[in-house]
Parts: structure tokens; sequence; C-alpha cells
């Protein structure tokens, strides 16, 4: 490789280039305009990627079908054409639609105007939100693709809420304004046929708002001078219902049909219809979404396609396969969704040429295809004696009924390979039992939170007088996170190296030399083995684990592998020494006794798990190690640098970066009982490894030693104020739920606390004494009942989240009727935009109604109970109730609030109904000042 290539690999910039293009605005257009004879670097495509045209497309021709006869007899054909389009190609071009060939010409004249407008006129609109409804732009996923398209955009959203048409550019304004009205009677009518195509109703579809949400593209395709390199439109599906695309007569754009590509050529008069990923799964894969692509286009004249997107309006609206499309002979393919998964799912991947569908399929539905085989490709067996045979192709896994889950696991299981065993045999897909969910899978594009770590603790001045400020970190880290990391924590590196190196070094001897070691079973205090609930759970993790007892009966030194014999030793004595000091800080981050958790011999039960993460081919279909709470006091984690481990906060995941010559710390389930939810045992996961160099990590759990004690809350974590949440139980109960339930995601702490709780009667009881939540005050509670406790996750920490320097704006409507009204419009304008709350003075309404009206409202909830009880209702008949929590049954929680809510309009309360201390005060003068919109929108939004 000439010396220049590589050094011009270190000096580029791609993100720069990316950078520099974007802000330039002048979108590919400008590239060619100022002359240029090679593309720009980051639009070159993997030659894996490019379109092959001298022997990819092929000859077959997407149907094109005539609506003419669509309200005669001949509507049964049309119908039957298209559901064969749409079941075995998933695009067909309609004629005779309807839309006058004028009206299609000045459509595409329009965009094409508006692209080949003067650069300084285009710019105004060049924006990557979609906050107005209208943007233009080169490659909406210009930042997040491996490599970007030869086209600029003009997107114009449609509905449920249009753009404001003053948004629009006025060179296209009329024109997109007219194609709307004309794509959506033409989408109406699709609808129909598509649904009678299915079996439904006519209206299925429309019924389902999918006609409502609209989105238009203007895409712009100008000449390319090297259209080999690049592409108009990257490979991909739509994540809608339907699109409806014209075309003008330049062609270039590809439909995947089998191994190959058809050429969608165009045919004068005609639009181009295509199933999206939502209509294929709604249809319970009946119908295909399938990929396309555009080439670049080689030719001087420039290409021009508008397509609009159809889909329904609510985005948070669940859906699926319709209940009509499902049987138990065809059971459901897909899971249930919002649609703002989908289209964030999609924005997210951006033009991938990856199924967006496959992400939403049911695990049991995934089809690994005719060649696969848990321990083999290509039609290959590697059977259990390591040898390979051909695999019969009658006995090819191909369908849910030919698939024995049962049976794959236990082969798995009997060949002792582990999952290092099937990595070396040199699989690419990895077997189906280890595939998961979907909706469990991590997604860490968007689901970690970079800018919340896992606290480090320095333990470097623990025998000094900073002991307290290291006990008090902890005692945060514990009761925040349930994870952190610690330094200076006596144990030299080169002993952190060792222990690594030895686990690593047994998991990377021969299968035949580890396989002796592999049980299922404790008997002798070690075992190897993949998955310790491989048997049990619903889809295994990609990992190899050694297991070793440490304490309180150690394992006799002779069954620990050889290779790794003495690290393990030193390893125990190290880890205990530290959790010896560890054991002490927590309980003085819990204002016990130092020694209070030794003396519970929580430092005598010990275990070691040394796990191996070898590479997943497949890593974005499994995990390392499944979402999990450890159950015991406390767990010392060593980890190498290739990190993956993963910690739960609040709605998000948290990277636990791996720290030279740290250990992570963190909180088990036992521990959070015993200090009576003080501290937080979270759940975590590992990643599977996408990396060529296996992930090895060795876990210490500690625990209690005497397996028929009984333990729960500690007695000096107990008071009236914070009564017990936890009951009684013994350590043998205790460990045995949580090898029966597995690492399902689920918090064994929970199990154990919920038995003697009856929240749902808790509920009932408060609701029932209509006392409300001043009514638990005045009776002189201390503390308040469990089921107004939120997850500290949730709760708001002022130390961190508020932000004084940035105020909800305030605004002067007293110049509301003078030539400063625009500038009112235009605040309120950006802080509904920014805040969507602000603040506003002189209104008009005098200061004297305000404090009325708030003296009213308090002078009525500090009434007598038995004067304001007349009032508790939960149903609004009388247009009047007062109680405690709207969703008092439904939420996790209660929050700490009583409401009087009063129905203002359409149809007002009778004002007898209106609680006499207020009933002037609130109903009198609310309407003689208008207010009832103002208090309509305020219990409406938020009641509070």
């Amino acid at each position: 490789m000439a010396a220049t290539t590589v050094i011009g690999e270190h000096d580029y910039d791609g993100a720069q280039e990316i950078k520099d293009f974007d802000n330039t605005k002048l979108g590919v257009k400008g590239l060619v305009d100022s002359g240029l004879t090679s593309i720009p670097r980051f639009f070159i495509h993997p030659p894996e990627t490019l379109p092959d045209t001298k022997s990819d497309s092929q000859q077959t021709p997407i149907p094109t079908i005539d609506l003419a006869g669509l309200h005669t007899h001949h509507r049964s054909s049309i119908v039957d054409q298209i559901n064969q389009a749409c079941r075995k190609f998933g695009f067909f071009q309609v004629t005779n639609h309807g839309i006058p060939l004028a009206a299609l010409d000045r459509t595409i004249s329009a965009i094409k105007a508006f692209h080949e407008q003067p650069a300084e006129v285009k710019t105004r609109v060049y924006r990557r939100d979609t906050v107005t409804g209208v943007n233009y732009a080169s490659n909406f996923d210009l930042y997040s693709s491996k490599a970007a398209s030869w086209r600029d955009t003009l997107a114009v959203r449609l509905g449920p809420t249009p753009a404001n048409p003053l948004e629009v550019p006025e060179i296209c304004r009329d024109a997109v304004a007219e194609w709307d009205q004309e794509s959506q009677r033409l989408g109406g009518v699709l609808m129909e046929l598509v649904s009678e195509g299915l079996g439904l109703n006519a209206w299925r579809l429309r019924e389902m708002t999918c006609l409502e949400g609209r989105m238009m593209v203007g895409h712009y395709y100008p000449y390319c001078p090297q259209p080999d390199l690049t592409v108009g439109i990257a490979s991909h599906s739509d994540p809608g219902v339907l699109t409806v695309l014209l075309q003008d007569q330049t062609g270039g754009l590809q439909v995947k049909y089998g191994e190959g590509w058809l050429d969608v050529k165009p045919v004068p008069g005609a639009l181009v219809i295509n199933v999206g990923d939502l209509l294929q799964i709604m249809s319970n894969g009946e119908y295909k979404s399938v990929d396309h692509r555009v080439l670049a286009n080689p030719k001087h004249e420039a290409r021009v396609a508008i397509a609009v997107f159809f889909r329904p309006s609510n985005t948070e609206d669940t859906y699926g396969p319709l209940s009509e499309m499902v049987s138990p002979e065809k059971p459901a393919l897909y899971q249930q969704f919002t649609l703002s998964e989908l289209l964030q799912r999609f924005f997210k991947k951006g033009l991938d040429g990856k199924a967006l569908v496959n992400h939403f399929r049911l695990a049991c539905c995934l089809n690994p295809g005719p060649l696969y085989h848990p321990f083999g490709l290509c039609g290959k067996q590697f059977s259990l004696t390591g040898k390979r045979e051909t695999m019969a192709a009658n006995t090819t896994i191909g369908g849910e009924r030919d698939y024995d889950r049962a049976e794959e696991v236990k082969k798995f299981d009997q060949s002792k390979f582990g999952v290092k065993g099937l990595v070396d045999s040199g699989l690419t897909s990895i077997p189906r039992f280890f595939v998961h969910p979907p909706e469990s899978l991590p997604d860490p594009r968007h689901h970690t939170k970079p800018d919340t770590p896992i606290p480090t603790i320095d333990l470097a001045d623990l025998h000094t007088d900073r002991r307290s400020s290291v006990v008090d970190q902890i005692s945060r880290a514990c009761r925040t996170f349930g994870f952190f990391q610690i330094t200076n924590h006596g144990i030299p590196s080169v002993t952190l190296d060792r222990t690594i190196a030895a686990v690593r070094a047994f998991h990377e001897q021969p299968t035949e030399v580890k396989a002796r070691f592999y049980r299922r079973e404790m008997g002798t205090g070690v075992s190897y083995i993949s998955n310790v609930d491989l048997y049990s759970s619903k889809a295994a993790s990609w990992r190899d684990t050694l297991q070793v007892r440490l304490g309180p009966i150690p394992a006799v030194p002779e069954e620990v592998p050889e290779i790794c014999r003495e690290d393990v030793v030193e390893w125990d004595r190290e880890i205990k020494r530290l959790g010896e000091v560890l054991m002490e800080l927590a309980s003085e981050g819990l204002g016990l006794n130092p020694k209070r958790l030794q003396e519970m011999t929580c430092l005598e039960g010990r275990v070691m798990a040394g796990h191996y993460y070898p590479y997943c081919p497949q890593p974005d279909l499994t995990v390392g190690l499944t979402s999990h709470s450890d159950p015991g006091v406390l767990a010392v984690v060593l980890q190498d640098r290739m990190g993956g481990l993963q910690v739960k906060y609040g709605d998000g995941w948290v990277d636990v970066k791996p720290v030279p010559g740290a250990l992570v710390i963190n909180v088990g389930d036992f521990l959070q009982i015993v200090s009576n939810g003080e501290y937080r045992s979270v759940d975590h996961r590992v990643l599977a490894n996408s990396s060529r160099e296996p992930r090895v990590s060795i876990a210490v759990f500690f625990n209690v030693s005497r397996r028929d004690d009984s333990y729960g809350p500690l007695p000096e974590l107990v008071s009236p104020e914070k009564p017990a949440l936890y009951r009684q139980f013994t350590l043998s109960e205790f460990m045995q739920r949580f090898f029966n339930k597995g690492l399902d995601g689920k918090a064994l702490n929970t199990v154990i606390g919920e038995l003697d709780y009856d929240r749902a009667k808790e509920i009932k009881q408060f609701d029932s004494s209509k006392l409300g939540v001043k009514g638990l005050v005045d009776s002189g509670l201390t503390s308040i009942p469990r089921f107004f406790i939120h997850q500290p996750e949730s709760l708001p920490d002022p130390r961190h989240h508020t932000k004084p320097d940035i105020p909800i704006p305030t605004i002067d409507l007293a110049d509301l009727h003078t030539h400063r009204r625009s500038s009112i419009v235009d605040q309120i304008s950006r802080a509904c935009r920014t805040f969507g709350f602000f603040q506003i003075t002189n209104h008009g309404i005098p200061s004297v109604i305000l404090d009325r009206t708030i003296a009213a409202i308090r002078a009525f909830h500090e009434q007598p109970t038995e004067v304001k009880a007349r009032f508790y209702r939960r149903e609004m008949g009388t247009g009047v109730s007062y109680f405690s929590n709207l969703d008092l049954y439904s939420s996790k929680a209660a929050s700490w609030r009583d409401t009087l809510q009063m129905r203002l309009g359409p149809i007002p309360p009778v004002p007898e109904e209106v609680p006499e201390i207020c009933r002037v005060d609130v109903v009198g003068t609310v309407r003689s000042n208008g207010w009832e919109r103002c208090l309509w929108s305020w219990r409406a939004k938020g009641w509070d």
C-alpha cells in the first residue's frame, strides 16, 4: 500500500468534512454547481453495498394496475391484482387513478423549481429539525449513516398537524397544497382496496387513522460525476402503511426481489405504490414491505421524485397484527408496540438496509433460515463428537412446528462446548435459543445515559480523618445507584491482572480439558457451565462461567482447575480482606455498628463466578448477561478493559466504564431488605461482546452463611416512622426463590416484600375513608403510607435537576392591543415551542379576584372532613367532585395532594352542586371574568 494512502487515512477527518458540508447549506446540488468532478469521500459507499447494474437488475416487471374499472364489476379483479402485488412484490404502479396529468406535471415542476432556486433562497429553509413542519436538507441521516447518498430533499408535514402554509416555500406552496388534496383522496381509495384484499372491512385501515399521518418528501437527484461509487438513496424499507410516489421519466428506482433487483421503469401518468413496514406487521406478514433503492443519477438532467408517506395519526397508540389476521393456524408474528417506538427506531437506524420489521418480530417466529443448525453452518452439523458431518436436507429446521427448543438446548448442554465452543466452530449466526425478544434487548444507541457516571470512590484516605467522607460517598452511592467503583483498595494491580489472566486461561483451554469440570451441580464446589438458568430462561445469554465456592465450606483445592488454582486462592484472600472493609463502611453508612453485617456472617458465604464473554457474531440479537439483580449482600466485580456492563438508572441504562485498577461494588437484594430499603439493589446487565477479543470478569458474591436463620429488616432500621417494608424469611427460602425465578429482570426483593403487603386493599381503605391526604396529616401521622412512596429514580433531586439559570418566561400582556401585539405573540410562540410553559402579567384579572379564588379553594379543603366528604366521588356526573389522586388505582405510586374538580363547560354544573363555601368566588367570579377556559385548561393538563 502506498505510504500516501496510509498518511491520508490518518489525516482524514470524516466527521469534520460532513459538518463542513452541512454548514454550507448548499446540498448536493451546490456541490454539482461548483463544478466538482469527483465526489467527497463521505459519499462513497462500500463496494458490497453498491448496485451492480450490469448483473443485478432483473427483467421481471413490477405490476401496473389500471384503476379505470374501480367502480364497476371489475372492482374485485382490481382488488385481486393489488392483493397479489402486495403479497409478491410489495410494489405496484397505478394508472387511471383520477389525478390529472397536469397536476402530476405541476407537482414535479414545482419541486424541481424549488431545488433549482439560487442557494441563498433555499438556505432559508435548510434545517435538520422539523419543528415548523418544513425542512430542506441533504440526507436526514447524514451524521449517522455509513455513507451519504447523492440527493437533496424538501420535506413537508401534511398531517395530522400540517405545516403552517406560510412556512412552505412560496415557489411550490400551491402545488404542495394541491398534491396533498389529490394524494389524500387517492390514499383513501388505496386503503379501501388494500383492506378488501386482506379480507377486511373496506374502511378498516381508514378507521385506524392510517390516512391522517402524512409526510411529503420532494427528492432531487442531480447529476453525479461518479455514479458507480454512491447511490441516490440507500437500500431501505418505508416505516409507514403505504407510500404514494410520483416520479419523473428519468428512472433509477429499484426494488429488491429475491436475490436481485427490479427496475421500476417510469410509466407515463402512473404513480408508484408500496407497502410499508407497519402494514406488513398489521397484516401479520401477508403483505410485504420490501427494500428499495435509487441509483445515483448519471445524467446531466436532474431526477425528481415526490413521495407521500401515510401512517396513523396517534403515535402513542399500540399497534401489532390485526386481530382479524391472527388465528390458531396463523399466530401473531409480531409483538405490540407504539408508533412512536417504530418511528424512533427507523430514524435512529437510518437507511441501513436492515429490515425494521425484524426488530418487532416475535423471537419464536424468527426464522434462522434453511441452512441453520445450532452447531454448524452452511448445511454442516457440528456433531457432539466434534466431527463434521453432512446434515440431511429433510432435517433442516425451517418453521416453528419443526423446531424443538428443549432438544436443541439439551444437545448444546451435553456437548459441554460452551459458547466458546460455538465460536470456535466458526458459526456466523447464533443458535435460535440464544435469540432474545426484541423488547428485552439493549439498544445502546439511545438508552444509555453518558452524562450519569457511576461514582468512583477513592479509599486512599480510609484510615485518616477523611473516613467519614468516604462513608458518606458510599452511603449516597448505595442509596442512589446501588453501584460504585473503588480505587486504592489495597489489592495490587499485578494481582488484578493475574486473576483475569488465570480465568481467561481456563476458558481458553482445549474443550476436552474444560469438559471435565462441566456440571450443573455444585457438589464439589466447582463447576464450569454456560448459563446457570439454561433450561428455565426464555433465552440463553452469550457467556460461559467457571464457578468456585469460596465459603463457608470452600471447594477442595484439588477440585479447582490447576491452571487457575493458585490465583483463585490468592483472589479469595484479597477479596475477603476487602469485603471486611466494605461491610464496615456499608454498616456505618446506615448508622449501624461497623461490625453489624459481619456479626450476621455476611462475610462468610462467598462464591466466585469467572465469566467469559467470547465474540458474538450477532450481538444485536442476544446479551452477555440478561437484566437481573444479585441476591446476596454485596458483590465485588473485577472487569477487564473491554466494558459492556450496564446498570439500570431511571428509565435508562448507565455504562459502567472500566477504570484502570478499580473494582466494581454493588448492593444485593439481601442488603436492600435488611437495610429496610435504604440501600438499593438494582438491575444490571452485560451486552453481548461484538469485539473479537473476549471480555473477562470475575464476581465474588458475599452472603450470610447460616441458611436456616431468619432474616428481614434490621431492628435498628425499623421505627413507627419507617415501618418494616419486608417480611422475615430464611436464607434457604431466599436463595431457592432466586434460582427458581432465574435471571428474569424481576427484583427478588420485591417478591420477598410483597407477600404480606396488599397494596390494593390499602388504597381501597384510604379511598373509602374519604379523608384525603389532608385527613392523613390531620391524624398526626409521621410517615407516609407505602403506596405513596415513589421509586428513587423517579423522585426529584433539587441538587442536580433544577436549573436556576433558566427561568420560565414571564410575558407582559399590557400592550396587547397596541402595535406591540406582534412582539407578545412572538414571545408566547417561543415560550410554547421551547418550554411549553410561561407566566403572564397584566392579564386583566384584578388581584383581589386572584386572592379570593385561592382563599376560597383553600377554605374548601380546610373544612371538617364530614363536610367535604359529601363531595368525595370519582365520577363527574354532577360536574363537581372532590378526591385524592385522579389515577389512584392505576398509578405506580400516589401523589401527596387533594383536588376539587369542576366541569365549567360545555355543560356547567348546577350552581347548587358547587360547595357553598367557594360557590360565589369560583363559579360567579370565574364566569363574570371569562376565566372558564383558563381553569379548564389547568384541570385538563395537570390537575395542579
